[in-house]
């Protein structure tokens, strides 16, 4: 072999020592990209955390806002419509046709009320048409 194209030990140093800074350089390079690509990826992690708890807190708060409808929606309906009626059905359950009159306890001045003031009516006008038939 010709000794000019063969390279000193001295120049396989050189360029061995040049090429492992050029390796370490770029591995560096690597190594930071590597972090600030984890730093990206942690920070837009917990900016969706933050979005997606920002999102549900408007339908907790619509679930809870119709939980609360629907009972105070229920305890009206059962206070103004249901417990009139019951009262009125066990007023006509305990009547005695010797009392006359129905008396339900109802104190509203409401359609319920009317019906029972026009059942008391009814009752009048028969116990009367008994009375005129004897």
């Amino acid at each position: 072999t010709d000794t000019s194209e063969q390279l000193t030990l001295e120049e396989k140093n050189e360029i061995y020592l040049q090429n492992q800074q050029l390796f370490f350089s770029a591995k560096k390079a690597i190594n930071e990209l590597m972090q600030l690509n984890q730093e990206g990826v942690y920070k837009q992690t917990n900016t969706m955390k933050e979005n997606s708890k920002r999102a549900m807190m408007p339908a907790i708060v619509s679930i809870v806002a119709a939980i609360v409808f629907a009972l105070l929606l229920n305890f009206f309906i059962s206070e103004y419509f249901i417990r009139p009626i019951n009262r009125l059905i066990d007023g006509v359950k305990s009547f005695y046709p010797e009392k006359g009159i129905i008396n339900s306890g109802i104190k509203s001045n409401d359609e319920i009320k009317r019906l029972e003031t026009e059942t008391n009516n009814l009752i009048g006008r028969l116990l009367r048409l008994k009375n005129q038939s004897k």
